[in-house]
């Protein structure tokens, strides 16, 4: 089990561009963009103890679509092959846990039907 909420291949990522061994380019995203969205993952958390479990992984799995639409996991460039293969495993990483989300809430969408 993992220890922290670093996904696989995060922190190397963060080493490389601390390390200046790969760019980061701050204009990548929309700040605005980005301070609207923290706004509203705060909202959403501190309406925690107030949601279903079915809405939560519908909160979930719209955060996680979102963030793969907009190719969060691009943020840095380099040509190491070392920099690449730890940006496709974090992608990989990614779209396995958003299909993870999105599999355990059609799961509880259908025993919402049947119950």
């Amino acid at each position: 089990m993992r220890k922290n909420n670093t996904p696989p291949g995060g922190r190397e990522l963060q080493s490389y561009i601390v390390s200046g061994a790969a760019g980061f380019s701050e204009n990548r995203f929309n700040t605005f963009a980005i301070q609207l969205f923290i706004n509203y993952l705060r909202d959403e958390t501190a309406r925690a103890g107030e949601r279903t479990l079915l809405n939560a992984f519908s909160i979930a799995a719209y955060i996680e679509d979102s963030l793969m639409e907009r190719h969060y996991f691009e943020i840095a460039q380099g040509d190491s092959e070392e920099l690449k293969r730890t940006l496709n495993n974090l992608a990989g990483a990614t779209q396995s846990h958003v299909k993870h989300v999105k599999d355990t809430l059609e799961t509880y969408k259908q025993t919402a039907k049947q119950g």
